[in-house]
């Protein structure tokens, strides 16, 4: 269980710095991204592409540069 704690906090430190591809480099590649909410890009989102072109493409379009920070608060 550790192990996975440390892949995703590790994937969202990328993400944070902008590291993209540090990002795709830890998650596997049937990885499930799940965003709560009612949001464009909310639900379930499942492999590499659906989370780093689909939704984080889509993410990406709706918020100005460096105006969002991840933090995450359970694992």
């Amino acid at each position: 269980m550790t192990e996975n704690k440390n892949v995703v906090l590790s994937s969202v430190e990328a993400l944070s710095s902008g590291n993209v591809e540090a990002a795709k480099a830890a998650l596997a590649d049937d990885a499930t991204w799940w965003i709560p909410g009612s949001l464009p890009v909310s639900g379930t989102h499942r492999g590499k592409k659906a989370i780093f072109e689909d939704f984080l493409g889509q993410a990406q379009a709706l918020f100005q540069p460096n105006s969002v920070s991840i933090q995450v608060r359970n694992t």
